[in-house]
């Protein structure tokens, strides 16, 4: 069934071209509707915020989204999403708030992507009133990853002043960055060639430091502090260090890196300590504990005469301790030949006093000694 429209002045009259008339079906006049349903329910002006910085860095920092619309012509907020995508066109939902009438008071609703129940995340919101609608969800420090980066979408259900409902939405994107999480310990090639402990001087050492450093791919710094130094200062010669990209190995949103140092054991090397840590531009040591790697060398010198070995020259203790041992032993090696010197004297003063002849008893079975001594005799004083 068709419709014809008369159209009609302002003033009395009829439309005087007739020409211009058009038949109008039903079915015009519901896409005509569509349309301007979709115009005036497409709600513009609405906001969401980001609090702190559109780059994180996890673990250390917070990510705080606050989704929050403008009350330019809202009656009421009905509903209030927080979106994220998962793939390159599809979002998900993280955590909305609704009004829920059975209650009378605001609901939350969590999403599929395992947020419910995560340690540090939080979510506060409601939808009572227009100028209070928000919705905030929040990862604490420390527990934020890598995959909380990305897009992020807040999305409301609406009503408009004058009646009609609508949608408003607005994206925001979050760059992650991962902070180096580890370092291995720091290993040696070769091992020590003295008493198991020791270096000859001239050996040439191969450091190596494995350990994440972060989505940046940033580079190792090595340090080093001989027994004199009072701190650890940047090793100074860069041709020495090799930190090759092509050995660079991605681990989720981090990426480990494997370090070289060579070094030529010295003489000053008596006890010196190498360090090695994720670049942070500022002095040696800065970074935490499980992000440094320690190791120690000690040298030793040797002469024509006599080898003397070098384990800290701070030790004043031992050395008192070696000099008593020696000093005990020069006087046992003293004391025994003195006391042989003794006894040989006694042996032949003894002789020189005591006459001794051989008796035959008849006896088949040899002569038997006879000592003859002489009057006034006095045994030998040594």
């Amino acid at each position: 069934m068709t419709c014809t429209y008369g159209w009609i002045y302002y003033r009395e009259g009829t439309y005087p071209n007739t020409d211009s008339f058009r038949v109008v079906s039903f079915s015009d006049l519901y896409h005509l509707l569509v349309i301007l349903v979709v115009t005036v329910y497409t709600v513009s002006g609405q906001s969401i915020t980001i609090t702190g910085t559109s780059t994180l860095l996890t673990p250390a920092s917070e990510l705080k989204i606050t989704c929050q619309p403008s009350t330019v012509g809202l009656k009421d907020v009905n509903s209030i999403t927080i979106r994220k995508n998962t793939s390159t066109t599809d979002y998900t939902v993280l955590v909305s708030v609704s009004y829920e009438k059975s209650s009378g008071s605001s609901v939350y609703s969590w999403g599929t992507t395992g947020n419910q129940g995560r340690q540090g995340v939080t979510v506060t919101g409601n939808v009572d009133s227009v100028s209070g609608a928000q919705l905030v969800l929040t990862i604490a420090a420390n527990r934020t990853t890598c995959t909380d980066g990305g897009a992020y979408q807040c999305k409301m259900g609406v009503t408009l002043i004058g009646g009609s409902g609508g949608t408003a939405s607005d994206d925001k994107y979050v760059t992650a960055k991962e902070s180096p999480t580890y370092t291995n310990s720091l290993s040696v090639t070769p091992l020590p060639n003295v008493n198991s402990v020791y270096y000859s001087v001239g050996t040439v050492l191969t450091f190596s430091c494995t350990g994440t450093v972060g989505t940046d791919k940033q580079r190792h710094t090595w340090c080093y502090k001989r027994a004199s130094d009072s701190s650890y200062t940047g090793y100074p010669i860069a041709s020495h260090i090799n930190q090759n990209d092509d050995g660079l190995v991605k681990e989720n949103c981090n990426y480990r890196r494997t370090s070289t140092l060579t070094y030529n054991v010295t003489s000053a090397d008596s006890n010196t300590t190498f360090m090695c840590e994720p670049y942070t531009g500022t002095v040696c040591g800065s970074n935490p504990a499980q992000l440094k790697s320690y190791y120690s060398i000690r040298n030793y010198i040797s002469s024509s005469t006599t080898t003397v070995y070098f384990q800290n020259t701070d030790n004043v203790g031992s050395w008192i301790v070696a000099g008593i041992s020696i000093a005990v032993n020069a006087s046992l090696v003293v004391c025994v030949v003195c006391l042989w010197l003794k006894v040989r004297k006694y042996k032949e003063l003894l002789h020189q006093q005591v006459d001794y002849e051989v008796v035959n008893k008849g006896s088949q079975n040899g002569n038997e000694h006879v000592y003859n001594i002489p009057e006034h005799y006095e045994i030998p004083r040594i």
